[in-house]
């Protein structure tokens, strides 16, 4: 499949640093012409970029790709669409439930729309989500320990993490940098990476919330992969090869698009 044949490019280029248009070729069995729609795709999704003969790596002024950027510059890009998948997401909430709500711009306004859910307790270990849940006293609010991330104000680290094994968190909602067929869901940081993966261990049910720009791309660190989880939350249905991979694990996919439920 195209799709995964990309990610597959993408992640060969990434290794490499750089790769010529013949060495692609021959190490994927594609013409030239091929080769080129490929890289027109990659370089698209802004991880790649075109030079004489070949490509390269877009260097990031923090050395990272799949474009780790500040949390207040995330929170403006696509912010209501983000929001629309809060409200989604909320729908799932009952009163009783205990809950993760998981550091970043997609997850954080889950709380807006929960105010009138009973005995629901949040964990978390975003200082966003604890900033915004103070406007709820409704909500019982447990943050965990940890060191601060300023980047995506977050708190990381082995206490968080050891503090999370105490609980059985009946719900969890995810962010994520990048979904991928080939690479699962990736994040962009490596500080987050095993609080993600503890998380995921301790859930219940764990729903992934991610918009459509995050589809096809791949970043630093695989923490999951599709089937660890039970939903996927989206604004847009996603290309077919999706859907038949959600088929065969038993994924129920939200869209806010049109609100499909399968």
């Amino acid at each position: 499949m195209r799709v995964q044949r990309i990610d597959q490019i993408e992640e060969y280029i990434i290794e490499n640093k750089t790769a010529t248009l013949e060495e692609l070729c021959e190490k994927f069995d594609i013409s030239k012409n091929t080769i080129r729609r490929d890289i027109n795709e990659l370089v698209r999704r802004g991880n790649i970029e075109k030079v004489y003969g070949g490509v390269t790596v877009v260097e990031k002024k923090t050395g990272e790709y799949a474009g780790l950027v500040s949390y207040n510059e995330r929170n403006i890009k696509n912010h209501e669409i983000k929001d629309r998948i809060c409200r989604l997401a909320a729908t799932y909430i009952t009163s009783g439930d205990s809950i993760f709500i998981d550091t970043g711009t997609t997850t954080i306004n889950i709380i807006d729309y929960i105010e009138d859910k009973e005995n629901v307790t949040i964990i978390t270990n975003s200082i966003e989500v604890a900033h915004k849940a103070l406007s709820y006293p409704m909500l019982r609010l447990i943050v965990l320990p940890g060191v601060l991330n300023h980047k995506t104000a977050s708190l990381v680290g082995s206490s968080c993490i050891e503090s999370l094994k105490k609980f059985n968190i009946k719900k969890s909602f995810m962010a994520c940098t990048c979904i991928s067929l080939t690479n699962g869901v990736s994040n962009a940081t490596h500080e987050e990476y095993e609080v993600k993966k503890e998380v995921l261990k301790s859930s219940g049910e764990c729903y992934l919330l991610a918009d459509h720009t995050k589809f096809n791309q791949t970043s630093l660190c695989t923490f999951g992969e599709l089937q660890d989880f039970n939903y996927i939350l989206t604004d847009i249905t996603p290309s077919p090869e999706y859907l038949d991979v959600f088929k065969k694990h038993g994924i129920h996919l939200g869209v806010t698009e049109n609100k499909i439920f399968i």
